[in-house]
């Protein structure tokens, strides 16, 4: 008599399916209209401050990354910006006046909230300058990637 009988092995595998991250910019780094030789800050905590909104796996740890300009521009003419070790903040809320500095000059790890959202906040300094009335502008570009 010949055995037709097929075994079956299940094997339980569990699958993890990692949420994309999502980046949308907000708000404007902007720092107002201001006269030549008149420095001028905006801090990340502040209403001019530049805004950011991640949102991922809730509670995932991330690394941010900002790309910030050297300088802002209005066709030929430019001027310097500067951007200090405190001169980001982030927060798992909305929340730009409650937010924890970073330096945005290094890569820095932080944690989506358990909603999966993240906020960034970015400043910056104006040194007096001479250049030309103007419309200046640049790019401040963020990356973020779910940490290691």
């Amino acid at each position: 008599m010949v055995d037709n009988t097929t075994t079956h092995q299940a094997v339980n595998q569990d699958h993890i399916a990692q949420v994309g991250l999502a980046v949308s910019a907000g708000d404007r780094l902007r720092f107002g209209a201001f006269f030549p030789g008149e420095m001028r800050e905006v801090l990340p905590t502040s209403d001019g401050a530049a805004s950011f909104e991640i949102f991922g796996a809730a509670n995932a740890e991330v690394e941010i990354t900002l790309s910030c300009p050297a300088a802002l521009s209005d066709g030929g003419n430019s001027i310097g910006i500067q951007f200090g070790h405190s001169s980001a903040a982030l927060n798992a809320v909305n929340d730009r006046y409650s937010a924890i500095p970073f330096n945005p000059q290094s890569s820095s790890l932080a944690r989506l909230g358990p909603n999966g959202y993240l906020y960034v906040f970015v400043g910056g300094i104006v040194p007096a300058t001479t250049e030309e009335p103007g419309n200046y502008f640049a790019d401040i570009t963020l990356e973020v990637a779910y940490a290691e």
